[in-house]
């Protein structure tokens, strides 16, 4: 675990760039830019000869902070979505988009409502993006 400013261009001092890093983004893209992400993006493949980023993607459609429930009783504000992991390829050369997988392809094999909410709303939930640098 690492506490940083991961927009701060020296947030990587410290961790030996010869390892691989595996570096999780979950419940943060989506309050950053575009800008923002191509910055996190472009530090995080020039810091690191070599990784893998997880990364938790939103759906544009489903950024209104009045109704999404984990902030609509905050002052967080939703930055940048996307509609598929393929968005954030053109940001930086050196990512690989290795995998996708939509939270309501998992959820519907467990519940009633997942199976639900995968026919009514599967394209608009979060996803998890696996992508490689190297």
């Amino acid at each position: 675990m690492l506490a940083a400013d991961i927009l701060k261009p020296n947030w990587a001092d410290g961790i030996p760039k010869s390892d691989m890093a595996i570096v999780i983004a979950e419940g943060l893209l989506m309050y950053f830019s575009r800008e923002q992400v191509k910055t996190l993006l472009n530090s995080l493949t020039g810091s690191f000869d070599r990784g893998f980023l997880l990364a938790e993607l939103m759906h544009p459609k489903m950024m209104n902070e009045k109704k999404h429930d984990t902030v609509k009783n905050t002052n967080a504000k939703f930055g940048w979505g996307t509609v598929t992991g393929r968005d954030l390829l053109p940001l930086d050369a050196k990512l690989t988009l290795i995998n996708e997988r939509r939270f309501w392809k998992e959820m519907k094999k467990y519940s009633l409502i997942g199976k639900i909410g995968s026919v009514i709303a599967g394209k608009l939930n979060n996803r998890l993006a696996v992508y490689r640098w190297q």
